[in-house]
């Protein structure tokens, strides 16, 4: 088992090991297309390029072929899913604005660059929206549930995703995780990824409190509200809360969230191993 407390590292190893991915592929689908001349036909085209891969290339790298279809496709449609889920966030986030609220809130933390969102809903709602200019985004529900020094730790965890681009990197991983499932250690680095932002935004609330009750607090609430509503949709309660809650109890004993294990990086390996021969192969 391998472990660290840097998010900034799993974000650069799923850029990279998925940028190797990417690499190979664009190295075999490059080599595989330059066996067929383009024409004007284009539906020929593809018909003698598939030809081509079926008669004229081995087992493998017919897979490989398939593969590469595979994750195209799983990238279109998370792009095509997210994309729309955030298409009607956006549009239930405009319908729900409580103006006299929100006016409140922003000239109470005036000196913040990030935009906060009230909006008119019952169930607690905490998340931080956006991808070059987050906004924070809580709920009357919120607001009802929680006193006013627990919904300022809440706003100063999502500041925190705000300040960092959270809500894109998060994307971007989920990109990754989803399209190239096959390479199990990018999900695990996903995985520990969103536990330790949950960790560091958590970190930046009892530094700017300078005491781990208040925070508490505020998450203990939010779990009993969400183990009760399962559809609540409250991102400060949602990921890593015995990790979070381990951290705010004791706030200097090491947080032993593991990386990856050893068989996860042998099936990775082993799959980017597999892909490395069939380029090579294709290149002698």
């Amino acid at each position: 088992m391998i472990r660290f407390e840097r998010p900034q590292i799993s974000m650069l190893l799923i850029i990279l090991i998925s940028g190797l991915v990417l690499l190979q592929m664009g190295l075999s689908l490059s080599h595989q297309l330059g066996d067929v001349p383009f024409g004007q036909n284009t539906l020929g085209y593809l018909a003698e390029l598939i030809s081509d891969i079926w008669v004229n290339h081995s087992v493998f790298e017919m897979l490989f072929f398939l593969l590469i279809c595979f994750t195209v496709y799983r990238m279109l449609q998370y792009i095509a899913k997210q994309s729309y889920l955030a298409m009607k966030w956006n549009l239930f986030i405009k319908g729900q604005v409580h103006g006299k609220l929100t006016k409140r809130w922003n000239n109470k933390f005036r000196t913040w660059d990030e935009t906060i969102l009230v909006l008119r809903e019952s169930s607690p709602l905490a998340f931080a929206v956006g991808f070059m200019r987050p906004k924070i985004v809580i709920s009357t529900g919120l607001l009802d549930l929680l006193s006013p020094e627990e919904v300022k730790a809440v706003l100063l965890h999502e500041r925190y995703h705000c300040q960092f681009r959270h809500p894109l990197k998060k994307w971007i991983t989920g990109l990754f995780i989803k399209s190239m499932e096959y390479v199990p250690v990018i999900k695990s680095l996903g995985a520990h990824f969103e536990i330790w932002i949950e960790l560091q935004a958590d970190r930046y609330v009892m530094k700017k409190t300078n005491s781990p009750l208040i925070l508490g607090s505020a998450l203990i609430k939010l779990i009993k509200v969400h183990n009760k509503f399962q559809m609540v949709r409250v991102s400060f309660a949602e990921h890593a809360i015995n990790y979070r809650l381990q951290q705010i109890i004791d706030p200097d004993k090491p947080i032993a969230a593991t990386l990856f294990t050893g068989r996860c990086v042998f099936i990775s390996s082993a799959v980017m191993l597999v892909m490395s021969m069939i380029v090579m192969f294709q290149c002698v």
